[in-house]
C-alpha cells in the first residue's frame, strides 16, 4: 500500500498556515470559502482518483464548477505544471471560491503542492505475523 504526503508540509513563500473563510460558520450564507482539489494515482498504477473537497457544500459545489470550466483548468494547469507538459501524477490545488446567494459565481487559483508518493508498511504481512499461533507454549 502506498501513502501519498506534501512534499514540503508546510507553508511555502508567501503562503498563509491557514486559510479560513470570512464569514462565521453559523451564518447561512456565506460570501466565500475554501475548495482543495487533489490528484492521486490510484492503488498499483491503475488510473487516477480526483478529490473535491471544502468545510462546506458550496466550496465542494464551486471545485466542481472550476474542474469542469475549460479556462479554470487553463489556470490549474499553468501554475501546476511550471512549464512542464501535463499535469503531474500527485498535486494538492487550494482555490478561494467566491458566492452570492450560496451559489459560486467565481472560483480563483490560490496556491498547490506537489505530493511525493512513499511506501506505506506492509501491515498484511505484519498481522499474518502477529496472528500466528505461538509454539512457545508447548
Amino acid at each position: 500500500m502506498k501513502r501519498v504526503r506534501c512534499g514540503t508540509c508546510g507553508p511555502g513563500a508567501g503562503e498563509l498556515p491557514v486559510y479560513r473563510r470570512t464569514a462565521s460558520p453559523e451564518v447561512d450564507d456565506i460570501p466565500d470559502d475554501f475548495a482543495l482539489i487533489t490528484r492521486l494515482r490510484a492503488s498499483r498504477g491503475f488510473g487516477e482518483i480526483l478529490v473535491l473537497a471544502s468545510t462546506t457544500t458550496e466550496g465542494t459545489w464551486a471545485a466542481a464548477e472550476y474542474v469542469s470550466n475549460p479556462a479554470d483548468m487553463a489556470e490549474l494547469v499553468r501554475n501546476v505544471s511550471a512549464g512542464q507538459p501535463g499535469l503531474p501524477d500527485r498535486f494538492q490545488v487550494l482555490i478561494r471560491c467566491q458566492f452570492k446567494n450560496q451559489v459560486p459565481i467565481r472560483s480563483t487559483y490560490m496556491t498547490h503542492h506537489l505530493l511525493e508518493e512513499r511506501q506505506a508498511p506492509d501491515v498484511t504481512r505484519a498481522n499474518a505475523v502477529s496472528s500466528a499461533p505461538s509454539t512457545a507454549a508447548r
